[in-house]
């Protein structure tokens, strides 16, 4: 990264660690930890549950959005979860936002899946890299 390139990274950082403090939620809390004791190349995580991080995207609702990469059969996925306050939502860089929907839906089993099976690393919401959809299949789950 150029020095200009890396001051507006550390600055961002900052930013959005300050910005996860102001939440009184413990788990978020850990995330702001983590994230000062960060730089931009290099973003720590804590070790979470699948259950808190769930809680940290409904927490930070519009705040922060998790992504996840998997490198299989010479194939990199890369997952994006978030919430939008009212639903959770999955997307992958693919194919983009596909799901949105409360727990019992195909975005919440989604989400969960990739908060349990991969090491997320979380982000700001001015950073999140796909187009936000209009449309998105709300299918529930045990349909």
């Amino acid at each position: 990264m150029t020095s200009e390139a890396m001051i507006d990274a550390d600055e961002t950082l900052a930013r959005f660690t300050r910005t996860l403090r102001t939440y009184d939620d413990p788990h978020v809390a850990r995330v702001a930890a983590a994230l000062a004791d960060s730089t931009p190349l290099s973003i720590e995580t804590p070790a979470l549950e699948p259950e808190a991080w769930l809680s940290v995207l409904e927490t930070t609702a519009g705040e922060l959005y998790l992504a996840a990469s998997d490198d299989e059969y010479g194939t990199r996925t890369r997952w994006y979860v978030r919430h939008d306050g009212a639903a959770f939502i999955y997307g992958t860089k693919q194919i983009g936002e596909l799901y949105r929907g409360p727990e019992g839906t195909n975005a919440y089993r989604q989400v969960r899946s990739v908060v349990t099976n991969h090491d997320v690393t979380p982000y700001p919401m001015g950073n999140y890299p796909l187009e936000v959809a209009d449309e998105y299949q709300e299918v529930p789950a045990d349909q």
